[in-house]
């Protein structure tokens, strides 16, 4: 009963995680970590986060292509070799969580490009396929205020609660050209 709780605690911690970030990574021509990068369009795609789906890391992924849109891509395997992905909006996902020996060794934070924090990884089976590792990597928070004090909105009424267990806030920050709200604490 306590480790699947302990599972089930450490898959919702990820998940806020991963949507909780919300500063720029850095460029994608250092080691496809993510960052902002001009589309030739005249619009900047701002990286809030990656995400490593096993045995892919971002030493073999290589760079973000410029292509790429997502505010998080998925450096995943595809015919035999891994390769950055924009997660699909067109159909829904099942996830199933697996035993963390379904999965292998568990990923650590070599996962991660530099300039990205490890934020954990979680092992499941997306649409019935192998139970796989899926980790989490975010760039630093933003320090920089946005300068409209209304910039980010409403204020989402959700609670953050800090790894070290303490209460933290959300604060409108800004991130590359706009203004959204990220976590206090880590």
């Amino acid at each position: 009963m306590t480790i699947k709780l302990l599972g089930s605690s450490l898959l919702g911690l990820l998940f806020i995680a991963a949507c909780s970030s919300t500063t720029p990574a850095p460029s994608p021509n250092t080691g496809g970590n993510g960052g902002g990068e001009g589309n030739g369009d005249g619009t900047q795609t701002t990286r809030s986060g990656l995400t490593f789906v096993a045995p892919c890391t971002a030493t073999v992924c290589g760079e973000i292509p410029p292509s790429s849109k997502a505010s998080k891509p998925e450096c995943r395997e595809a015919s035999g070799a891994c390769g950055w992905t924009d997660p699909s909006t067109d159909g829904s996902v099942s996830y199933r969580q697996c035993e963390e020996t379904e999965c292998g060794a568990k990923p650590d934070e070599s996962v991660c490009p530099s300039g990205t924090t490890f934020k954990g990884a979680a092992c499941g089976s997306e649409n019935d396929g192998a139970c796989l590792w899926r980790s989490a990597c975010v760039p630093p928070r933003s320090t920089t205020p946005c300068p409209d004090p209304d910039g980010c909105g409403p204020m989402p009424e959700i609670g953050v609660i800090c790894t070290d267990g303490s209460n933290g806030a959300l604060e409108c920050m800004q991130r590359g050209d706009k203004c959204e709200f990220q976590r206090t604490c880590d």
